[in-house]
């Protein structure tokens, strides 16, 4: 069967037409007028989005000496642009409400990358954590718009993986030729993300073709290779349906030479971050 990645979209489209709270938050969170009790207001009338603020906000990351109280203080913490990236967050989360074992896997690695990349933000003093939020939780969309699309074919794509050893990428490009991360970089687009947040979709497996844009585009060439090694991560600690290779080293991993991480670095970091892992998941929950 011949696939193309506009045919794919279409029969997706419960996932991948922008929907209405996303609209509203983009026009809510550009109007220069607008006040943060203004914006409480909205974010009041949707219980699940309210209680995911106050996790945020009162997490390990944005350092709050006491917890925020209201969902203005809470809001006031995250800032405008970790709120539109909340309310990303919160739009997938409920999509996956209904879904299965496979998406709720996805769903579950797209979180602990999310999480990773935040500490691996922090520990290098780059900042930007909510960007690293939401690219870590979005690096993989297109693998659920692919599942979406055609969810026998990705499951087969899924148990190739697993049994395999191959990665996702390669057998995708077989089945469909094309990618997951061509799929989401095209919802990137359509939803108007920001331009650093669609090439970390589309290059998240790729830093070879980042770096010849690097010059160009350096807050996307850093925050694409923290996510990269974020998933390195998580596939080394068993959040993930892949499983590492014999003889992996992590002065093998192009992103961890990148971002200047030491192998010894990483090593003792690889337990710190699967316990803050526990610990910061019920953010997402």
């Amino acid at each position: 069967m011949n696939y193309s990645i506009e045919d794919i979209m279409e029969r997706a489209k419960e996932l991948t037409t922008k929907p209405e709270i996303v609209v509203r938050a983009e026009q809510m969170l550009l109007d220069p007028n607008i006040s943060f009790k203004d914006i409480a207001k909205v974010v009041s009338m949707d219980p699940g989005l309210t209680a995911r603020a106050f996790k945020v906000a009162n997490s390990c990351f944005f350092g709050r000496l006491s917890k925020a109280k209201t969902l203005t203080e809470a809001i006031v913490t995250i800032g405008i642009k970790g709120l539109y990236s909340l309310v990303l967050v919160h739009l997938i989360k409920e999509y996956y409400k209904t879904f299965g074992l496979q998406e709720m896997s996805f769903w579950n690695h797209s979180v602990s990358v999310s999480i990773s990349s935040m500490i691996l933000a922090t520990e290098k003093g780059l900042g930007e954590v909510e960007d690293a939020m939401v690219s870590g939780l979005l690096h993989d969309i297109g693998k659920d718009i692919l599942n979406s699309a055609e969810p026998e074919t990705y499951a087969d794509i899924t148990r190739k993986v697993r049994c395999n050893g191959i990665s996702y990428a390669l057998s995708e490009q077989e089945l469909f030729g094309f990618t997951h991360a061509e799929v989401g970089f095209e919802l990137a687009k359509r939803w108007n993300f920001p331009e650093h947040i669609q090439k970390v979709i589309l290059y998240h497996h790729n830093l070879f073709c980042l770096r010849q844009i690097e010059k160009e585009s350096p807050a996307s060439f850093w925050l694409t290779s923290l996510v990269n090694l974020a998933d390195t991560l998580c596939i080394r600690l068993g959040m993930s349906i892949k499983t590492p290779q014999n003889g992996f080293g992590w002065g093998d991993v192009e992103a961890a030479k990148t971002l200047g991480f030491s192998e010894e670095q990483l090593t003792e970091l690889e337990p710190v971050i699967k316990t803050r892992i526990e610990e910061e998941k019920r953010m997402f929950d």
